[in-house]
């Protein structure tokens, strides 16, 4: 008898979350000073990394850093899993994040020796993870698709010849513990070094990046079975026609683990990037124009993963019939019963090795535009990632536009900056991974002779989405403002 389990009732209890991580240290700055990401509006060390002609501009030493806060935002939605032997998927509310991770985005120094101006700068770059937590319960009343069927082999008192079949329904459930969420994250650190230098309104400048690239992932999760319950009171007929009264209870036990799962890696590589840059200041409007090639690199590191879960329940099972009577005068069975399913049929997918992605290089143009205006700043920038070839890749499209605000002693301006990260993964097993991000906000800063320092209020525009859009699907759409924006600092120091 191959046994399928049928939910009557379930109540779910625990913290179930998926939560997806993200930063970017480029825009983060940008709501810092605009230049981070529009290198005709920087100085010194800001933009330097994306157009070393930006040293060109160097004073005597220029320093800057910034650091951003953390902003998370939520919602609840339905998602479903399987667990072998039963037949409907299970709906678990889970709660979804978004979180945009803060830390110290930027450290970076500039100087100016003779008519070069020479800089070094370490950025957090971009991070990008998914991290999922299940830890609880889910009970229910369920029983198998097929009844029992209870014979002179599991009871002597059973007259011989005659079946007596009884559907026996279950109370209990299953655990589910994670004691280490799962996490896939995928990293890029870089740390530049250039040199700039011009003639008039001409400046140009190279640099060399070593970006340290990061794929961690971990995890580990367990999905137990618990005792259930058994309890029957009602009347059958056997198979030689006598009706029999069937009030038994009990315990079922299920010998085994469900659902196993255990994920440990950390592979990492440092790939290389030359840049060049030209920058031309036309008075009213300055231009930016950058090439950028990075070279081709391997993540290298160590991977294992198990993942083990029930094929199906088997076609035989236990049952303690020690504690039950059977009376064939009255025709009646009372007492207690014990049921033990063993001896699970598994469905094993597991590897360990050393790790060797190779990904392919790239070549990267980048261009800015800022018209100056009498009292008033625009700035248009925008940036894409081409790879050298088509085997595995990431590219990335970017884009940015501020207007700065005529506000008296302080720099004000207002800006929008998104990108689309894309895993090209050229192939038709795996499908492509796209990451949106785009992000709104106003940047206030003031400067005091050597010392300057900029706060910025900024809004990630996905989290936003992604925090809504239950809310939107449900036509209950509210919005928490402070809850979806993010602040940060940076400080600037001219000497």
């Amino acid at each position: 008898m191959f046994l399928i389990i049928l939910f009557f009732t379930i109540q779910i209890e625990g913290d179930y979350y998926i939560q997806l991580n993200h930063t970017s240290s480029s825009t983060n700055l940008f709501f810092l000073d605009r230049g981070f990401l529009n290198p005709a509006e920087g100085t010194g060390i800001i933009g330097a990394d994306i157009n070393p002609a930006v040293l060109a501009s160097s004073g005597n030493l220029d320093f800057f850093t910034g650091f951003s806060f953390s902003g998370k935002s939520s919602s609840t939605l339905e998602d479903s899993f399987d667990v072998g032997g039963v037949e409907e998927s299970i709906y678990v509310p889970f709660d979804f994040g978004y979180s945009e991770m803060g830390g110290m985005d930027f450290i970076g120094i500039s100087k100016r020796i003779g008519r070069f101006g020479i800089g070094i700068s370490s950025a957090r770059g971009y991070k990008w993870g998914l991290e999922m937590g299940l830890n609880g319960s889910i009970h229910g009343d369920f029983h198998p698709e097929e009844p029992f069927k209870l014979t002179h082999s599991d009871h002597p008192d059973i007259p011989e010849g005659d079946t007596i079949v009884v559907d026996i329904p279950f109370n209990g459930g299953i655990s589910v513990e994670c004691a280490d969420p799962f996490k896939i994250e995928y990293s890029s650190s870089p740390i530049f070094v250039g040199a700039g230098t011009g003639i008039g309104p001409i400046k140009i400048g190279a640099g060399l990046k070593f970006s340290r690239n990061k794929l961690h992932g971990s995890g580990n999760i367990a999905v137990i079975p618990d005792t259930f319950s058994v309890s029957v009171d009602t009347t059958v007929e056997g198979s030689l026609g006598d009706m029999w009264v069937v009030d038994v209870a009990g315990t079922a036990f299920i010998n085994d683990t469900l659902f196993y799962g255990n994920l440990q890696g950390d592979i990492e590589a440092t790939q290389t990037a030359v840049n060049v840059g030209l920058l031309l200041d036309a008075k009213i409007l300055k231009v930016s124009l950058v090439y950028e090639f990075g070279n081709g690199f391997g993540l290298l590191g160590e991977y294992g993963w198990l993942f083990t879960q029930i094929a199906e329940l088997p076609d035989s099972f236990d049952i303690d019939t020690t504690g039950m009577n059977v009376d064939t005068v009255n025709h009646q069975i009372t007492g207690n019963v014990g049921i033990t399913i063993s001896d699970l049929q598994k469905k094993v997918n597991q590897e360990i090795g050393d790790a060797n992605l190779q990904f392919v290089g790239y070549h990267s143009l980048k261009a800015a535009l800022l018209l100056k205006i009498p009292g008033i700043k625009l700035g248009i920038n925008g940036a894409i990632d081409l790879p050298a070839s088509n085997e595995l890749n990431i590219q990335r499209i970017s884009a940015g536009v501020f207007l700065g605000l005529p506000v008296p002693v302080l720099d004000v301006s207002f800006g929008v900056a998104g990108s689309i990260l894309w895993l090209n993964t050229e192939s038709p097993d795996i499908e492509d991974i796209f990451i949106p991000s785009a992000t709104v906000g106003l940047s206030v800063g003031y400067k005091h002779d050597n010392f300057r320092i900029a706060i910025p209020l900024k809004m990630n525009i996905t989290q936003v989405l992604l925090g809504t859009m239950t809310k939107l699907e449900e036509e209950e759409f509210t919005f928490d403002f402070w809850e979806n924006i993010n602040f940060g600092i940076g400080i600037g120091i001219s000497l």
